[in-house]
């Protein structure tokens, strides 16, 4: 978003204080004045969770099955509908999720971001049912899919086997993927 608008607001969400402060050395070495890190996980609830580092799913750390135990760190956790709505008070053109199957419940909440901004949004998805629940609510409000081939950076009809898919209102739809 940085590049492609030098101009944007980025609101970025770390909940993992090692990756928190990896990001923030990188903004301050990019000078990137204008992404705000928050260190707190985006949720249905407002309190703590356990993020586990699981070792039965290659794609890290989760929210998912929350449990404290020997791969889990104790986090922040923010309801996403409060969040947006006390602290966003402009414009969203995008957003991007990557909540290792935590998506669905993340999205869920931000229901009403959705169809106030009608976002364009980049949602890695790590199953099909998560893939299926998040169609069927953004079909409802006229959202298009696109699996993302991030070797060709093209969009493909939905198709199962990819992790990231684009979901853009159909009134936005400009091949948001393939510009560059």
């Amino acid at each position: 978003a940085n590049v492609s608008n030098p101009n944007s607001i980025i609101k970025a969400f770390e909940p993992v204080k090692s990756n928190a402060e990896i990001f923030k050395k990188l903004v301050i070495k990019n000078k990137n004045t204008n992404i705000e890190i928050f260190e707190v996980a985006l949720s249905n609830h407002t309190g703590f969770a356990y993020i586990n580092n699981e070792v039965e799913y290659p794609s890290g750390l989760s929210l998912e099955h929350s449990i404290k135990n020997q791969n889990a760190e104790k986090i922040n956790v923010v309801n996403s509908k409060d969040f947006f709505e006390e602290n966003i008070q402009h414009p969203i053109d995008l957003i991007k999720i990557d909540v290792e199957r935590h998506e669905q419940i993340v999205l869920g909440e931000m229901m009403n971001v959705v169809a106030e901004h009608r976002p364009i949004m980049i949602i890695e998805v790590l199953n099909q049912k998560n893939l299926n629940s998040i169609m069927h609510m953004l079909n409802e409000m006229n959202y298009l899919v696109f699996a993302i081939n991030e070797m060709s950076k093209s969009l493909l009809s939905v198709k199962p086997n990819f992790l990231d898919y684009e979901f853009t209102p159909s009134g936005k739809f400009v091949h948001s993927a393939t510009q560059a």
